[in-house]
């Protein structure tokens, strides 16, 4: 009965991890370097949840699915047109304070925001340290 009620509270939040497709691109985990690198699904193997990754310019590994995440890399690329991952479109804005020790920016009337649209702002505390 007390597995059955854990089992119900787990699965409330629980999600399944949906599989990897071949040639896939892919961030995976190298333990020496304990640093995520890009790679590409080669193969999937028949055990469960483990892949064949070619990590960019380098070798094949065997990895489960725990040391593998899914890159957007390759559709950000897509959509912007750029191999850096930068826009190029986006403009540089330098802060400069006036003598009343607030902020102005050099391209007026420009807003700043990020790839995923939060604007940002030059905290308040800073305004002193121009």
């Amino acid at each position: 009965m007390k597995q059955f009620v854990t089992k119900n509270y787990y699965d409330k939040t629980a999600l399944d991890k949906s599989a990897f497709a071949k040639n896939e691109n892919v961030l995976l985990k190298v333990r020496k370097e304990d640093k995520w690198v890009s790679g590409k699904i080669i193969d999937i193997h028949q055990t469960p949840r483990s892949y064949s990754v070619k990590e960019q310019n380098g070798p094949v590994y065997r990895r489960n699915s725990s040391f593998l995440r899914r890159s957007n890399l390759d559709s950000y690329n897509k959509s912007t047109g750029s191999s850096k991952g930068q826009k190029k479109d986006q403009e540089n804005v330098d802060y400069k304070c006036d003598k009343h020790s607030s902020m102005a920016q050099s391209n007026s009337g420009s807003v700043v925001s990020t790839k995923s649209g939060r604007i940002v702002k030059k905290p308040f505390s800073l305004s002193d340290y121009c």
